[in-house]
């Protein structure tokens, strides 16, 4: 891959999520930029606003000692504010979503061409999705305004390598790079598991599995596979690092999903309970995450804007309370936990009614692409018609105090809670 670095050539690398991909642009892009500074030196495409300021953040880090400047672009912020940023300190490397970058082209004077004469690198994170329908206007327009003499990366854990998309992105014979076996690589370390569940007492079991997971001193009662923080051992040297105490995603579908889940948990479990989802202000979610991250044990009630590229060492455990809708995005999802060799699981929790759109839509993929690597595919929790009765007992004890919370959620929510609220 440094060959293709140094050589100028393109380069599109797929490698699975947790294995450093950005650290594997950012670096050499410092190393060139050291050689030749100068402004507008790389241009940084992510789809997120969450994943960009994450790699603002890398880029920084890596630079500080030797003056980098990275400016983000994203919404949320007041387009005057960064136009003045870029005008008063001009940066290196410049990180943006597509959509925020083709504004700064429309409004702020003297953003066109001009500024990007020197463009060296163009990088697109989680290029499968930037390739995708989502973004294929504005990112069409900014392609035609950035020099045509330049390298350009595009990174993802997933891709679709049809020509088309790889043209349209101005990847003239690249050089292809991947770690990956199959078309899904899973996370090393992971496991996975699916529970069945009653779409009536769905918030019910969910408080209950928060609880297990989060508090060592419950009973699992036959659960434990998703206890990470008190029943594995200290890892030798070369064996995976546990997570302890653990931190935990929930997945929901939708915005109001998250904002009443979010409302609910916190009236059962101890532990920090954080919404994520893009009804909030941007500073509300930088915030957001930012807690999360600093927090040991939290729980973060996400939709799908956390599911890409973000890098939170410290979480064990990725719950889907919705099931995602397609195995490319099951596959982001349980790559935010078991990150950097760490230890992982995800759970998927199954209804009547989603089970079988699971097993045709996302299962039957997995094992497709899988090949020999079939034990990746999630596995059905065994409890045995012992541990049933008692999940059930304490779930049905759980039941009526988690509808009625439930009841008074949905209740705030139609009342206009919302991104003015704290998380």
């Amino acid at each position: 891959m440094w060959l293709s670095y140094l050589s100028g050539r393109n380069l599109v690398a797929l490698a699975e999520t947790g294995s450093g991909k950005t650290g594997a642009y950012a670096l050499p892009i410092v190393q060139k930029l050291l050689d030749n500074p100068c402004h507008y030196f790389a241009l940084v495409l992510a789809p997120t606003r969450e994943l960009a300021a994450q790699v603002q953040a890398q880029f920084s880090a890596l630079g500080k000692a030797v003056g980098l400047r990275a400016i983000l672009l994203v919404g949320g912020v007041p387009i005057t504010q960064q136009a003045d940023q870029m005008r008063l300190a001009p940066p290196h490397v410049l990180i943006a979503t597509p959509g925020r970058l083709v504004d700064h082209l429309k409004k702020t004077k003297g953003f066109d061409e001009i500024k990007f004469a020197n463009l060296h690198f163009l990088v697109i994170d989680e290029a499968d999705r930037m390739l995708g329908s989502d973004f294929d206007t504005v990112l069409e327009k900014v392609l035609c305004m950035l020099p045509r003499k330049r390298q350009t990366f595009l990174f993802s854990a997933t891709m679709t390598d049809k020509v088309g998309k790889l043209q349209r992105a101005s990847v003239r014979d690249p050089v292809f790079v991947s770690t990956r076996k199959s078309k899904f690589q899973m996370v090393a370390n992971l496991r996975q598991f699916v529970l069945l569940v009653p779409q009536a007492e769905l918030d019910s079991y969910l408080v209950y599995l928060l609880r297990v997971a989060l508090c060592p001193e419950m009973e699992a009662l036959g659960l434990d596979v998703i206890r990470l923080e008190s029943n594995v051992a200290e890892p030798e040297e070369d064996k995976p690092k546990s997570v302890m105490p653990t931190s935990v995603i929930v997945f929901t579908r939708t915005r109001v999903a998250s904002n009443r889940l979010s409302l609910l948990l916190r009236q059962f479990i101890r532990q920090p309970v954080i919404a994520l989802n893009g009804d909030m202000p941007q500073a509300q979610r930088l915030g957001a995450l930012y807690k999360f991250k600093q927090t040991n044990g939290a729980v973060l009630v996400a939709t799908d804007v956390a599911s890409r590229g973000l890098d939170i060492p410290q979480v064990g455990l990725v719950v889907n309370y919705d099931v995602p809708l397609d195995a490319k995005t099951y596959m982001h999802r349980v790559g935010r936990t078991a990150r950097a060799g760490r230890m992982g699981c995800a759970l998927t929790l199954l209804t009547q009614y989603s089970v079988v759109f699971f097993l045709k839509e996302i299962e039957s993929h997995l094992i497709s692409a899988l090949g020999n690597q079939s034990q990746k595919v999630p596995s059905l929790i065994e409890t045995g018609s012992a541990a049933d009765q008692a999940l059930e007992a304490v779930v049905g004890e759980l039941d009526a105090q988690v509808k009625e919370a439930g009841a008074q959620a949905n209740q705030i929510i139609r009342s206009g809670w919302g991104s003015t609220h704290p998380t």
